[in-house]
């Protein structure tokens, strides 16, 4: 699998939060502009759920990690990469704006739970696909990163997740 980049939602709320608040902004919606994250959520859920399966698939017929060529699995590698880019974006660009145009909106709430629980099924998800512990690793610390900069607690299963992958 390649490396995915993980710095997107980190960097763009730190952006976002950087002391620059205007105050609400009555031309931002921010449900109407949350509904975007939640479909970026869903298609990453679904290319989640379809390298699991093709993965789980192409594993060697005596249940061993040696997985056999498949064009299924490298295509849905590259479509989790890319949902999985698409969904960082979509909720980093809500979450600058949002912080900046509403910074008490609901919405805020919502998509730092997708950030957290979306780092912790896609590390486990890389660790069990990959083995690639650091890449699970750089993906929980991203996410870490972006509760950090916004001033907000990181959630428990995100530490829980870093405390293990880390072996901390």
């Amino acid at each position: 699998m390649r490396t995915i980049p993980m710095a997107p939602v980190a960097l763009v709320a730190v952006m976002g939060c950087c002391g620059c608040r205007f105050g609400a902004n009555p031309a931002f919606a921010a449900a109407h502009e949350f509904v975007r994250v939640e479909q970026a959520h869903r298609r990453l859920e679904q290319a989640a759920a379809a390298l699991a399966r093709c993965s789980q698939e192409t594993k060697a017929p005596n249940g061993s990690a040696e997985a056999r060529p498949s064009s299924a699995l490298a295509n849905a590698q590259r479509g989790f990469e890319v949902a999985w880019i698409r969904s960082q974006r979509t909720t980093a660009a809500f979450l600058s704006r949002a912080l900046r145009a509403a910074p008490n909106a609901p919405e805020i709430a919502r998509a730092l739970e997708f950030v957290a629980s979306d780092a912790v099924e896609v590390a486990t998800l890389v660790r069990a696909t990959t083995k690639d512990t650091q890449a699970a690793l750089r993906m929980l610390r991203s996410a870490e990163r972006t509760f950090v900069s916004v001033g907000r607690p990181v959630p428990v299963e995100l530490a829980r997740a870093l405390a293990t992958t880390s072996g901390r």
